[in-house]
């Protein structure tokens, strides 16, 4: 019964249909459903068959329950260190995005610090020409005021 329950969780089916009836009746035959390996992502190739060892129809080349504890705890460990594995994988991987997203902040906070730096600089070029232009009108009001008067004196 253990290799049917097996089945059962991994093909995602019932073995003779909904039936109960049928089902016992069935079982009580020694008959087996038609069974059709799920595909591996849904159960692995050894889940399949220690599944396949425990429905024997020989009941004496079943499995002895020690025996399939063994082999489910040591799949169990496999799969728990192809877990881990795969974790430590992402988390590295997103360790290196993280510092990828990292470098490329800075990259740009650098970029963007230089060109503050430079709008600054332009900033106070600008400011110094703006003083230079006013200073030029000034001195051309002046002497503007310088040519009036000797036009005014010229006129006396």
């Amino acid at each position: 019964m253990f290799g049917m329950t097996l089945w059962e969780l991994f093909s995602h089916d019932e073995p003779f249909g909904a039936n109960v009836e049928v089902t016992i009746s069935q079982v009580k035959d020694n008959k087996l459903p038609p069974m059709v390996k799920p595909p591996d992502e849904m159960c692995p190739a050894a889940v399949w068959e220690l599944a396949m060892s425990c429905i024997d129809r020989t009941p004496e080349h079943r499995p002895p329950i020690d025996y399939v504890h063994r082999k489910l705890s040591g799949m169990l460990k496999i799969e728990q260190t192809r877990l881990t594995q795969v974790q430590v994988q992402q988390q590295a991987e997103e360790k290196k995005q993280q510092a990828d997203r990292d470098a490329e902040f800075t990259r740009m906070k650098s970029e963007l610090d230089a060109k503050n730096i430079e709008n600054a600089q332009l900033k106070t070029e600008s400011e110094s020409k703006i003083q230079e232009n006013q200073n030029l009108k000034s001195e051309l009001d002046e002497a503007k005021l310088e040519i009036q008067k000797l036009r005014e004196e010229i006129k006396k």
